[in-house]
């Protein structure tokens, strides 16, 4: 079974170590990195993200090259301040899967509006964890084969098919 490989980014205090600390079976947390796994729906999931008190620049980041995606952490009761519109657009135009989690719903419950971008934002609580399954859920669809093979040959049209079940 193939381990998907998702990077857990955003500002300092959005929720990034709240979320995997409930959400990962296992997680490893030294100076330089923090690392947990869990699966969902059979899927094995390994969760990579740094620690809040290591400045970074994302350009420089090294883990970029082996992830299947990424799960940008936004602090709702702040809204999207400028290096978040910066690792946006980064994401963006490497062409990296990603989802918004517009986090701590719980203190803030409004939608989070981000005019330039073109991905699911999903409001979460990152101490119930349950949204944050939902968040990787929808990140795990955006990166599943067929999506990949939708992308590479354009003339494929996604249809949903409703589930009449009665």
């Amino acid at each position: 079974m193939e381990i998907k490989k998702i990077l857990v980014m955003g500002a300092l205090g959005s929720g990034k170590t709240t979320a995997m600390e409930n959400i990962c079976d296992k997680l490893l947390q030294t100076k330089n990195i923090e690392q947990g796994s869990l699966t969902i729906n059979s899927q094995k999931i390994h969760l990579l993200s740094h620690p809040e008190k290591i400045k970074w620049k994302f350009n420089q980041y090294s883990l970029f090259k082996d992830i299947n995606g990424v799960i940008i952490f936004i602090d709702n009761t702040i809204g999207i301040t400028k290096a978040d519109e910066e690792l946006i657009k980064f994401i963006s135009q490497n062409n990296i899967p990603y989802v918004i989690a517009a986090n701590k719903q719980d203190l803030k419950n409004e939608e989070l509006h981000i005019n330039f971008v073109n991905a699911p934002i999903i409001p979460t609580i990152a101490k119930d964890g349950k949204s944050i399954h939902k968040a990787l859920e929808i990140l795990l669809e955006l990166i599943s084969p067929y999506r990949e093979f939708v992308k590479n040959h354009p003339y494929v049209e996604i249809v949903k098919i409703k589930n009449y079940s009665k």
